[in-house]
């Protein structure tokens, strides 16, 4: 008799808590979108209309009727979203953590006007906020964009003097590239994109041993299209 006595106990200790848990009504609905400072794409309001719209809102439901999964993958169909990560706390809060993408580049060319991420997919442009990204305009199809553009604008990004330093890429019909610097009238012929790290780090050197030295408005363009050679046009 004690025995069973004892099993029941025990039963009772493992099941309770987790009975009583689901039974709670959730209080609270937290939302926290992670690097709002540099990237604000979406709004906690906007994710509270998604879930709400899918019939997921988790407030005034038991633990047990709320599906995490669910609110998950609903708020990660929103293609300016990386991660979700929805939870719920003992003290009857849900929380919801989300992870914006990562824009390097955004492209108005011949195939649209869009952000490309730092993984190479799509990202809509939305009208309450736009990225301090290099702008891509002339002949970029989404395919250049995404398999070649990329490379450069994610090396751009990662560098700190050009991610500072590009303003523009702009490309020809036959895919020579074009940059616009921030610093400086003169624009910089790299033309394909074979190679650029070199060609940059090229230019990077000749801007510290020539146009600290004769000015930065001194040339109006920099051609690197010839390997481990800089060609200046002066103004």
């Amino acid at each position: 008799m004690s025995a069973v006595l004892l099993l029941a106990y025990i039963l009772f200790g493992i099941f309770s808590p987790k009975e009583q848990f689901d039974k709670i009504p959730c209080k609270e609905v937290q939302i926290v979108i992670a690097d709002t400072l540099d990237r604000h794409f979406i709004s906690d309001k906007e994710i509270s209309s998604m879930i709400r719209n899918a019939g997921l809102y988790p407030k005034g439901k038991k633990m047990s009727e709320i599906n995490t999964d669910l609110i998950e993958k609903k708020i990660e169909e929103n293609k300016l979203i990386k991660d979700a990560q929805a939870y719920k706390t003992q003290s009857g809060i849900v929380k919801i953590e989300i992870t914006q993408k990562i824009p390097v580049m955004r492209v108005m060319g011949t195939s649209g006007d869009y952000y490309i991420d730092n993984e190479g997919g799509i990202m809509p442009v939305v009208s309450n906020f736009a990225a301090y990204v290099p702008l891509v305009t002339g002949y970029a199809d989404k395919e250049f964009a995404k398999k070649n553009l990329f490379h450069l604008a994610d090396y751009l990004q990662k560098n700190k003097f050009w991610d500072a330093q590009i303003e523009q890429i702009y490309v020809y019909p036959n895919k020579d590239i074009e940059l616009t610097p921030r610093v400086g009238n003169h624009q910089i012929l790299l033309g394909s994109l074979d190679g650029f790290e070199e060609k940059l780090d090229n230019l990077r050197l000749f801007y510290e041993q020539a146009l600290d030295k004769v000015g930065w408005n001194r040339y109006s363009k920099i051609n690197l299209k010839f390997k481990n050679q800089i060609v200046c046009t002066k103004n």
